[in-house]
C-alpha cells in the first residue's frame, strides 16, 4: 500500500452500518456505469469492510491481491471509503478514461498491487508475494480475495 492511511475504531453498528452504505454505492456506480457486476460484489461485502475497518489490514505493511477482478465495483468502493482517492471518482466506472475500469489495473490507483481479470491468477501472485516477504523477513500479511467460481479455474 502506497498511501498512509489511518482509519478510526469502528464498533459493530458502524462497520454495519458501512455494509449497508457500500451496497448502495456500489448499486449507484454500476448504474450509473450501464455495467458491471453486482451480484459477487454485494454478497463479499462484510469480507471487505472487515479486512479494511475491522482492524484487521495493516495499511503500512499487508497486502491485499483481488484476484477477482469482476468485483470492481466492491473493491473501487472500499478504496475510496479507505482514503485511497476521492469518492467523487466513483461515478467514473467504466467510463473511457477513468482509472476505474471494468478490473483493476495495477499502477492506476494506490491501493491496486495486481492487475485482475483473468480468473485464478491472484493466487499465484499472492504465494510470490509471501514467498517475497519471508525471503525478505517481513512481518506482513497477504490476504487473496477470490470467488467460488475461480476454484474451477486449472490453476487454482
Amino acid at each position: 500500500m502506497k498511501k498512509e492511511i489511518k482509519l478510526k475504531n469502528y464498533n459493530i453498528s458502524e462497520l454495519n452500518n458501512l455494509c449497508k452504505e457500500i451496497r448502495k454505492e456500489i448499486i449507484n456506480i454500476t448504474c450509473n456505469a450501464k455495467s458491471g457486476h453486482t451480484a459477487g460484489p454485494l454478497g463479499a461485502v462484510e469480507q471487505y469492510v472487515a479486512l479494511y475497518f475491522g482492524g484487521i489490514l495493516k495499511f503500512d505493511s499487508d497486502r491485499v491481491v483481488v484476484s477477482n477482478g469482476h468485483y470492481a465495483p466492491l473493491f473501487y468502493t472500499i478504496l475510496s471509503y479507505a482514503g485511497f482517492f476521492e469518492k467523487s471518482l466513483l461515478k467514473t466506472l467504466r467510463k473511457i478514461g477513468s482509472p476505474l475500469q471494468g478490473h483493476p489495473v495495477r499502477g492506476e490507483l494506490d491501493g491496486v498491487l495486481t492487475t485482475s481479470g483473468p480468473l485464478g491468477c491472484g493466487l499465484s501472485q499472492a504465494i510470490g508475494m509471501c514467498i517475497a516477504c519471508k525471503m525478505d523477513k517481513k512481518e506482513s500479511q497477504i490476504y487473496c480475495m477470490m470467488s467460488d467460481g475461480e476454484q474451477d479455474e486449472g490453476n487454482i
